[in-house]
């Protein structure tokens, strides 16, 4: 299993420096302000979200997304310097807030392609989980809470 999954990350991480080329267009260098909207684990902060990205510099951007279930934010660190390009995110996630939900601080590798498609795959560690949703999670799969998950996200997205 490690390997499959090891091997899937550096593909999508070839795909994502690959498609620098093609995807990074000239007259986007200058926009500041990225809008994804998307279904993954976690997007925005939830299975169905929008998340906002703003460039501090050249290469770094902070995010920040909202959800049916759940909000997060992080910071995203682009391989060219425009957003159109390929990014390594760290953020945190607060899925179901209060003692149903729990926290992630997740970490992920996300490409951007043909200017408006974003998919990403990474790991998420389980910061907090509340009572509640520990209690559900073992009488449902009989097995302690797990530290952390796969993540997953597919999204459109656009840059202005």
């Amino acid at each position: 299993m490690k390997k499959i999954i090891l091997t899937t990350l550096f593909i999508l991480f070839g795909f994502a420096l690959s498609a620098q080329q093609a995807t990074t267009a000239p007259d986007k260098s200058d926009k500041n302000q990225a809008i994804a909207i998307g279904v993954g684990y976690p997007f925005g902060g939830s299975l169905l979200g929008v998340e906002y990205e703003r460039r501090l510099f050249d290469q770094f951007a902070f995010t920040a997304g909202a959800g049916v279930i759940g909000f997060g934010g992080g910071f995203n660190y682009h391989f060219d310097k425009t957003l159109d390009s390929s990014f390594l995110h760290v953020g945190v996630s607060d899925m179901i807030p209060g003692d149903s939900g729990m926290i992630l601080g997740e970490t992920s590798l996300n490409g951007r392609f043909f200017g408006w498609l974003e998919g990403s795959l990474g790991y998420a560690y389980i910061i907090k989980a509340g009572d509640k949703f520990k209690e559900e999670y073992e009488k449902q799969y009989k097995e302690s809470l797990p530290i952390g998950t796969l993540t997953f996200s597919l999204a459109w997205y656009t840059v202005y």
